[in-house]
């Protein structure tokens, strides 16, 4: 049977397979309260009150609430290796397209913001400020950079999401790519706007605070698209899920950067394999905290 469903951004989805609603369910995309309605038939029901999805629901709040897990970073590191390993080409694909868009965006910013990097160029040399330029130069040179960030922050979670279906056994689906630009946008846009924001206060109270509201984010912009929640639970859903494995965390994203830094120096190709296998480790351990986040959420 097939179903229409209302997701966290209001709009209908559907006709999808109840195997589609289960892995939804399992994604965390779908709670008790989300809104169901079997094809043909004329009203809406839960989630929670259809019974052919009783045994794919944990008991629990739409958010991850509970006992941390645990990250096993020799687990991330070797799923990330194998699971590369089996699906290589879809992984290398949807890197190259990232990339790709990424640096697309990077350049329209770039270009759109070289009025104020030139003006303070020539300010550093000695040239006397133009302020009326530099009164129409600084508003663009933020919009673009808030554009940029927002836009980045899209990506990101889609990305994420790609990744971590494949972390949880499903078969890699390239669209997904592109999630976070159909559903909850305007939260995922406000997560990542606001996440760097207080990142950045952070790093100007003595650095320390920086780095750890920048590890303790990591999952925030996945959190926003995957569950019905506002932007700042999305984001201490991630810090306090992060919090008792920070080191743990902080170790990948050392990891991350040395595999990365490898892959440039193997003429910047090894990257198409780095990339994805860093993904895929930080899959891993969100998968494992958000699991065992549930599951304590659900034996309380």
């Amino acid at each position: 049977m097939n179903y229409h469903i209302i997701g966290g951004d209001g709009q209908e989805y559907g006709p999808v397979s109840d195997a589609t609603i289960r892995e939804w369910i399992a994604d965390g995309r779908l709670d008790h309260d989300s809104k169901i309605r079997p094809e043909g038939a004329p009203e809406w029901a839960t989630v929670g009150d259809s019974p052919e999805f009783g045994d794919a629901l944990v008991p629990g709040e739409p958010a991850p609430r509970g006992a941390a897990g645990t990250v096993d970073i020799g687990a991330c590191v070797s799923e990330g290796f194998s699971l590369f390993g089996k699906h290589w080409l879809n992984l290398v694909l949807a890197c190259l397209i990232f990339i790709a868009i990424s640096i697309a965006a990077g350049l329209v910013t770039s270009v759109l913001s070289t009025p104020f990097t030139v003006t303070l160029q020539a300010i550093a040399k000695g040239a006397e400020p133009d302020l009326a330029q530099i009164a129409w130069q600084v508003p663009l040179y933020l919009i673009c950079l808030l554009i940029n960030i927002a836009f980045t922050t899209l990506l990101y979670a889609g990305g994420f999401r790609f990744l971590t279906r494949i972390a949880r056994g499903y078969e890699p689906a390239i669209p997904d790519l592109f999630a976070a630009f159909r559903e909850r946008t305007v939260a995922v846009m406000l997560t990542g706007l606001l996440s760097a924001l207080v990142c950045l206060a952070g790093y100007l109270l003595c650095i320390l605070p920086g780095i750890y509201l920048q590890v303790g984010y990591i999952y925030a912009p996945l959190i926003a698209l995957e569950k019905n929640v506002g932007v700042w639970e999305a984001m201490e859903a991630s810090r306090r899920m992060i919090h008792p494995q920070w080191w743990q965390m902080l170790v990948l994203v050392i990891l991350m950067v040395v595999f990365c830094l490898a892959g440039v120096i193997l003429c910047g190709v090894g990257i198409l394999a780095a990339y994805p296998i860093c993904g895929l480790m930080f899959a891993k351990a969100y998968c494992d905290l958000f699991n065992k986040a549930r599951a304590g959420t659900a034996a309380r």
